[in-house]
């Protein structure tokens, strides 16, 4: 009896180390996946364990808050980020929270985004989005291109130059907002300036275009520019026609507009309304301003996509009709 006994003692405690090892070793019920965590001001352990397992870092919250527990006395984790990955154990992920955070955050705000999705890229580095929309609309910024802009809450919109950015982690919501104005000032040079006026354009009617140009293609940028002043310069044609413009309201993309959704009433819909929109629809990058400024010469006045990536250019609508049935 003695021996069966030992040998069944022998099996659970051989069980019990399994089952220990199994729960204690994070990565053997996940995929590897490695992403940026970010801790902000304010987060509470549990928040902070929350998010590790929403973004699938680790596998098991109660095991993550007993091992945290036990291995720091619940120390509270420091403030900032890091890329962590789905393969460390429970103590690798806790020493880098508690020890390696790095004190800002890299976000990239991509070309061609509207200042909600930037809004959401700031609310990645801790950006509280209440206070970063206050700021887009009320903020003081010392740029002589802000004085000029119409106040609202797309005041902003196009302003936020596309670039990568580095936020200290407890960066204001302002300061946020002035890295990317900044340097869309440098961007945005004075050349630029006195070839808008060469157009008879102003620079937020140049911003306005760029972010068309932007929305509606990725080559040929130029001749694109070309197509919208053709028809800007033309008595003949009195709208743009930019199906970018009706899903910036609409916000709801498509191959293929509808007939309702071209006759949407909205000032910033250019199958309804002359000319250019009151502002820009997104935030242009550099090739899409300089195409705006520098349009090729060409008679077309109308484009549409190709199906390849490129563009097919018309200079009649029968033309553009033979090639979109």
């Amino acid at each position: 009896m003695k021996k069966k006994s030992i040998i069944a003692a022998a099996a659970v405690v051989a069980v019990i180390l399994l089952v220990s090892v199994c729960l204690l070793n994070n990565g053997l019920f996940l995929e590897k996946t490695e992403k940026e965590i970010v801790v902000s001001t304010g987060m509470t352990d549990s928040q902070v364990i929350e998010m590790l397992h929403e973004n699938g870092i680790i596998s098991n919250k109660t095991v993550m808050k007993i091992i945290n527990r036990i291995y720091t006395k619940n120390a509270p984790f420091k403030v900032g980020s890091a890329v962590l990955s789905s393969k460390m154990g429970y103590t690798e992920i806790i020493n880098i929270l508690r020890n390696d955070m790095r004190t800002d955050v890299k976000v990239t705000i991509p070309e061609g985004y509207n200042l909600d999705e930037i809004a959401e890229v700031f609310a990645f580095a801790g950006a509280d989005k209440d206070k970063f929309y206050y700021e887009l609309e009320h903020g003081q910024f010392d740029y002589d291109f802000v004085k000029d802009l119409p106040a609202g809450k797309t005041r902003l919109e196009g302003y936020l130059f596309p670039d990568t950015y580095f936020i200290e982690i407890g960066m204001s919501e302002h300061d946020m907002i002035d890295m990317c104005l900044k340097q869309f000032d440098k961007v945005y040079t004075e050349e630029y300036r006195t070839r808008a006026k060469e157009l008879g354009m102003t620079d937020h009617e140049i911003m306005t275009l760029a972010s068309i140009i932007e929305k509606e293609c990725k080559t040929d940028r130029e001749i694109v520019s070309s197509v919208f002043h053709n028809r800007l310069n033309s008595p003949q044609f009195k709208y743009l026609e930019s199906c970018a413009t009706v899903i910036y309201v609409t916000r709801q993309p498509k191959d293929r507009l509808t007939y309702a959704d071209i006759n949407v009433k909205s000032p910033y819909n250019t199958y309804i309304t002359p000319g250019l929109p009151p502002g820009p629809i997104a935030s242009p990058g550099a090739v899409a301003i300089h195409a705006a400024l520098y349009p090729a010469e060409s008679e077309y006045y109308y484009f549409s996509d190709a199906g390849d990536g490129t563009n097919s250019f018309s200079k009649t609508y029968e033309e553009h009709l033979s090639k979109n049935p």
